[in-house]
C-alpha cells in the first residue's frame, strides 16, 4: 500500500481542530504513541524504516516503509506494509532475538481524524512542537485538503519527524537526546 502524505508547522492546534470541524473531519481518537524505530542486517536505514508502534493498552503495530522515488516537493511517498500485533513488547523483543537493535525512541500525541478516505492527524511531539499531518490516497486529495483548511501547499514539509528532529538536536548540540516527553 502507498503512503501519501505531507505535514504542516502549527502554531495554534486549537485553530486546526475548529478548521477540521468547519470542513466535516470527524475526530476518530486520541493516543499516545510509542515508537521503537530498528536497524539490522538486510536493512537499508536510508530506504526503509521497520517501526512497532506501542499503543495505550500494549497492543502495537508492526510497520516496514520503502521509499518510493517521485517529483513531489512537498509530499512524501513510501510503500507501507502494516500489520496489527497483540503485544507490542514481544514483537519488539522478537526484532532483538533475530538480530535486530533499537535504533531510536520516538513518542507522539496523536488526534486522528477522518475526512472522506484521508486520515488527518494532530500531533504534538516533545522538543519540536505541533504539527498537521495529511494522509491520503492521492497527491490530488492532499492538495486539495491542504487547501480547504487555508494551507498553502508550498509550506508542506515532506521531512519525516526523526528528520525534523535530527536538525533540532544539532541546533541545540544534544546529539543523545530522544524524542520522548520527560516523565
Amino acid at each position: 500500500m502507498k503512503e501519501i502524505e505531507t505535514k504542516f508547522k502549527l502554531k495554534d492546534p486549537q485553530a486546526f481542530r475548529n478548521k477540521l470541524e468547519q470542513i466535516g473531519a470527524q475526530k476518530v481518537y486520541s493516543q499516545l504513541e510509542h515508537d521503537i524505530y530498528f536497524a539490522g542486517q538486510g536493512c537499508k536505514v536510508q530506504a526503509s524504516t521497520i517501526r512497532v508502534r506501542c499503543l495505550n493498552n500494549n497492543t502495537g503495530v508492526f510497520t516496514i516503509k520503502k521509499n518510493v522515488p517521485n517529483d513531489q516537493v512537498n509530499i512524501k511517498i513510501k510503500e507501507e506494509i502494516e500489520v496489527n500485533v497483540d503485544n507490542a513488547i514481544v514483537m519488539t523483543n522478537m526484532l532483538k532475538d533475530i538480530g535486530f537493535s533499537e535504533r531510536f525512541k520516538k513518542e507522539k500525541k496523536r488526534e486522528i481524524y477522518k475526512y472522506n478516505s484521508a486520515n488527518i492527524c494532530l500531533d504534538e511531539l516533545p522538543y519540536i512542537g505541533w504539527y498537521l499531518e495529511i494522509e491520503a490516497e492521492g497527491v490530488c486529495e492532499v492538495e486539495n485538503i491542504a487547501k480547504a483548511l487555508d494551507l498553502d501547499i508550498n509550506d508542506a514539509i515532506k521531512d519525516t519527524y526523526m528528520d525534523l528532529f535530527n536538525i533540532y538536536k544539532v541546533v541545540k548540540g544534544k546529539p543523545k537526546l530522544e524524542m520522548v516527553f520527560d516523565k
